[in-house]
């Protein structure tokens, strides 16, 4: 049997729900269901026309025959969650609660009208995930070492004891260097270019172990400097990207399996500060529709 696909908006999120192999499969925001058929206890469908939405809740059994509740949920206008749910009840006909009203049927599925916590739900799955990308800023954040040493030192594979770095004795060929695209409105001064960083004796063929990354405004400092300072980016995805490594392949460069990535006139506690600037803007609304919304479910 072809597989049947039903979409309906909410809010602001497209939801898709897939009817496969006697499975129902669905995901809204960061939230993945996937429900056998055959284990559905009850149905219920919540389209009560003062709610803000359309609520669908199906009780089912887990692998673990344990009874669980999901919810989707859908703007009134759609007509893709009442598509689904008449499917659901062609193939389980016996499992639709069609003959109570809201507040029994809630007591058998064991539930209570949650469309409050719908949004929220949502936005702190957003919340959680930029968390999560922020975790390379949380950490280097927490790093208040500084490693200093010549550019002899960075001839390893070992990463130093801090990632604060100040480093003297590099060059920097700037004709191998590799500058972002200039786009319409772009200030050229804030455009981001990385260099080769390496020994006097390099040559060009050998294989580079640091790049330096800076904006063209700083430039004619790097240029005049002994020494630079810096934050190395090596936690987890950070590092020379692939696209990076090619448009430095362009240019005749060969970057190491293991080279390096180091952002110039940045300490660690800048990273700190932004990430919490970021997740500090998130929160706001967040709890703000939280409460807005809990307080506005318990007065009606």
């Amino acid at each position: 049997m072809a597989d049947k696909i039903y979409q309906f908006q909410y809010t602001v999120l497209m939801i898709e729900a897939r009817i496969s192999d006697g499975f129902l499969t669905a995901r809204m925001g960061l939230k993945q269901l996937h429900i056998d058929i055959d284990s559905i206890e009850h149905v219920y469908l919540d389209n009560r026309k003062h709610r803000d939405s359309v609520e669908l809740i199906i009780s089912y059994y887990d692998k673990r025959k344990t009874l669980r509740r999901a919810r989707l949920f859908s703007d009134h206008e759609e007509t893709g969650l009442m598509e689904l749910y008449h499917e659901i009840l062609d193939r389980r006909p016996k499992v639709a609660l069609v003959m109570l009203d809201p507040h029994e049927a809630y007591l058998v599925l064991g539930s209570k009208p949650a469309k409050w916590a719908a949004i929220p739900s949502v936005m702190l799955g957003a919340f959680v995930a930029v968390a999560l990308a922020c975790t390379p800023l949380f950490i280097h954040g927490t790093d208040d070492g500084l490693f200093e040493a010549h550019i002899d030192a960075f001839r390893t594979e070992y990463a130093p004891a801090s990632r604060n770095l100040k480093i003297t004795g590099a060059t920097f060929p700037f004709d191998l260097s590799v500058t972002e695209k200039f786009g319409v409105g772009d200030d050229p001064e804030m455009l981001t270019t990385w260099v080769p960083m390496v020994h006097p004796t390099w040559v060009e063929g050998q294989p580079v172990e640091l790049i330096l990354q800076f904006r063209v405004r700083e430039l004619d400092a790097i240029q005049n400097s002994k020494s630079i300072e810096g934050v190395l980016r090596n936690v987890w995805w950070e590092g020379p990207s692939g696209r990076l490594t090619r448009l430095f392949r362009e240019k005749g460069v060969e970057l190491s399996k293991t080279a390096w990535l180091v952002e110039a006139n940045v300490y660690g506690r800048d990273d700190l500060k932004l990430a919490i600037l970021i997740l500090s803007i998130l929160a706001v609304p967040l709890i703000g529709v939280t409460l807005t919304l809990r307080s506005r479910s318990r007065l009606s």
